[in-house]
């Protein structure tokens, strides 16, 4: 009985690669050096920069409904908003928070997209084109790409006492602490982040306002009337008239 083996032709190709720089020594060096060259020429050639231009993958749509509800803003805003974004099919992943007065909805493009300065186009055409669906009370929607930055400093303002965050102390105490960082020599941009903003609540003594005539509507249109910029009033005098502000 005889026994017969056969060699793969790519198991005799292999072994012949393997052993031709066991054999060459200078091919050896020859491709180290090759390899090496080629390596030292690419880091030379390679683009770098201190702070490098990193293309704004974000962005944050927020749209003011002073007044209504978390629920009304969902229906009424956040829901016809992100109707429209979702036609475009560059966006990855679309984040809203429909809170009591205020609607927002942050963007996220696709890894892929390069180009980005286009798709931001088109998002701002579709948040211009859903104004048409908002209700009449909703402000104009407010369309901000997110700045990406390597912040050197983060620092967060907290509430150490026992009884509720007094959020109106910290947003001022925030805002000092923001200008005074600005004022510092070599300080390129100071955000603030997660601001809960100022509300203002008038309540209307209806007693008060029914002697005198006024209603609620009344009120409110006064209020909106009434403009800081400008002098409150005029001072007649013998000697001279004098403006008064507020």
């Amino acid at each position: 009985m005889t026994q017969e083996s056969t060699t793969p032709v790519a198991e005799t190709l292999a072994d012949r690669w393997s052993t031709i720089f066991f054999r060459n020594p200078r091919a050896l060096m020859l491709v180290i050096g090759l390899v090496a060259v080629s390596g030292l020429t690419s880091y030379a050639i390679l683009p770098r920069m201190e702070d490098p231009t990193i293309g704004q993958r974000g962005g944050l749509v927020s749209t003011r409904m002073p007044g209504a509800d978390a629920e009304r803003v969902e229906v009424l805003v956040t829901e016809p908003m992100e109707d429209r974004l979702q036609e475009i099919e560059e966006i990855k992943k679309l984040t809203s928070v429909s809170r009591p007065g205020i609607s927002t909805i942050q963007v996220e493009l696709r890894d892929e997209v390069i180009e980005t300065d286009q798709v931001w186009s088109e998002v701002r055409s579709k948040v211009n084109d859903a104004v048409s669906v908002l209700p009449s009370e909703a402000e104009r929607p407010v369309f901000e790409e997110v700045d990406v930055r390597a912040y050197a400093l983060i620092v967060s303002l907290s509430w150490q006492r026992d009884d509720e965050p007094n959020w109106v102390v910290l947003r001022r105490l925030a805002k000092h602490l923001e200008d005074d960082l600005r004022a510092l020599k070599g300080t390129e941009l100071v955000d603030r982040f997660a601001d809960p903003g100022e509300e203002i609540t008038v309540e209307i003594n209806t007693d008060d306002a029914a002697s005198l005539g006024l209603s609620a509507a009344d009120v409110a249109q006064a209020m909106r009337s009434a403009d800081a910029k400008n002098s409150a009033g005029l001072l007649h005098s013998q000697g001279s008239d004098q403006l008064i502000e507020i």
